[in-house]
């Protein structure tokens, strides 16, 4: 009887310990499971949320494009007449100031008074209104209607006081993952997509349109020379575009700055535009 006693007793010294390792190890991994679960719900979450606010504020601005200005193509005449679908309604650059047609068109300061324009580039989705504000954060995460989201707006840097006018002016865009915004400026990098000569249209609440040309652009970061050139006269510019090895050398010039795709926070996606054909 001992002796099974005994035995009973070596027994159960040896198989306890295990049983409480396999206990430990359970615990650490439904701990793991848990704790990854959890993980994959929040990131879940932040994606639908992140959807959300890329379908408001594309419906935003799909509205907007129902109130915008519509592209102006000088008659032979040299009257303003509309753009068809065959011509991208492109002024050269003798005839900058056209009276533009619009759709409603003056109720866009109404929805915003920080209004100064419309942007609209060939070949991309870029078709927004244009805002400055009284601080270059503002508009980093509120839309032209004035909602608190992701996407933003267009905005020009709010110390530009002469606004198109100035020797240089920049405006601002997000490069939003669904292809909104200013993501469309990273097309200006493919050389085939560059060379259907895409060109920018400035659309002032006035009803007159100017025209830009692409003369370079490139992936570069905050501390660009570009970025330093507000204020500047024609000559600096002048004098920056001919270091660029640009196309050709402009005393006026228009930046379009958004980020790039490399997850840098100062990297910059730089295009550099001077008015006319």
């Amino acid at each position: 009887m001992e002796k099974a006693k005994e035995r009973l007793r070596q027994f159960a010294a040896k198989v306890l310990p295990k049983k409480e390792r396999l206990t430990k190890e359970r615990l650490i991994i439904l701990s793991l499971m848990a704790v990854f679960g959890i993980a994959g719900i929040v990131a879940l979450v932040n994606i639908l949320s992140l959807q959300h606010e890329y379908t408001v504020a594309e419906k935003e601005y799909d509205e907007l494009r129902t109130l915008a200005p519509e592209s102006v193509v000088p008659a032979d005449d040299g009257a303003t007449q509309m753009a068809d679908a065959t011509n991208d309604g492109f002024t050269d650059a003798d005839n900058m100031g056209l009276e533009g047609e619009y759709l409603e068109e003056e109720y866009l300061p109404e929805h915003n008074p920080d209004y100064i324009g419309w942007i609209r580039i060939d070949g991309t989705r870029i078709d927004y209104p244009v805002v400055q504000g009284t601080d270059n954060e503002k508009y980093l995460n509120t839309t032209f209607g004035g909602r608190r989201n992701v996407s933003g707006a267009i905005f020009m840097d709010y110390r530009l006081t002469e606004r198109f006018e100035a020797p240089s002016t920049i405006l601002y865009g997000h490069n939003m993952k669904n292809g909104s915004m200013f993501a469309g400026l990273h097309r200006f990098l493919d050389e085939s997509f560059v060379a259907a000569d895409p060109r920018i249209e400035i659309i002032f609440p006035d009803g007159t349109t100017r025209i830009y040309t692409v003369i370079a652009a490139k992936i570069t970061d905050i501390h660009d020379r570009a970025y330093t050139m507000l204020g500047q006269d024609e000559q600096a510019i002048y004098d920056y575009t001919l270091s660029l090895d640009a196309d050709r050398a402009t005393g006026q010039m228009l930046l379009l700055s958004t980020c790039t795709d490399y997850n840098n926070d100062d990297e910059r996606m730089l295009v550099v535009a001077a008015p006319g054909k």
